[in-house]
């Protein structure tokens, strides 16, 4: 999804000056169209690596930028910088762009940020003050600008498995294998 770039619509500080907005600011980036979020050892960089395989999908340049968790207060643009750019997007014929944080699955503020942080001028209007429902359809169109949060979910137990194979045997018999672990006299082995 290309971030659109607005033109005359200024905001104004207090003291008057034109400060330009977000469009504006943030022209020429590329937002996400999507962000996958779940536990480690869940398959989100799997389904990562699928998605960005098609050619039509350009990865971040960081697969996890876990923006929303650790660096909600940088500014959007630094948040944007990690995603193609317009050029090099359009110019690959590219249609999203996306990332994965598996870190996000615990914090359900998460979402809420997002929304926030990526749309932080929409206000609904008379939401659910009117009959028609127009302040429903004003949320159902805002909500289909936003990217796209997929959430990949494990089986808790065997998910437990693997984490700790990946965590702590796996690491322990790398070192086992290449001579520095304990041997089985209880000794350290120094190599």
């Amino acid at each position: 999804i290309v971030y659109p770039t607005y033109t005359n619509n200024f905001g104004h500080h207090s003291r008057g000056s034109p400060q330009p907005t977000m469009g504006e600011a943030l022209g020429g980036l590329c937002r996400p169209g999507f962000l996958i979020i779940g536990q480690g050892k869940c398959g989100t960089s799997s389904l990562y690596h699928y998605l960005t395989g098609h050619p039509r999908i350009l990865p971040a340049k960081e697969k996890q930028i876990h923006f929303f968790r650790y660096h909600k207060t940088k500014p959007l643009k630094w948040y944007y910088s990690h995603f193609p750019t317009i050029e090099s997007f359009l110019g690959r014929g590219a249609l999203m762009t996306g990332e994965a944080s598996p870190g996000y699955m615990p914090y359900p503020k998460v979402v809420e940020s997002v929304v926030k942080r990526m749309s932080p001028d929409w206000k609904p209007s008379n939401f659910g003050d009117d009959s028609a429902g127009s302040g429903v359809n004003a949320w159902n169109e805002h909500v289909r600008s936003l990217p796209k949060i997929i959430a990949i979910v494990r089986d808790p137990i065997t998910r437990a498995i693997s984490s700790y194979k990946y965590n702590y045997i796996e690491p322990a018999m790398k070192k086992l294998r290449s001579g520095r672990g304990i041997s089985a006299s209880g000794k350290k082995n120094s190599r």
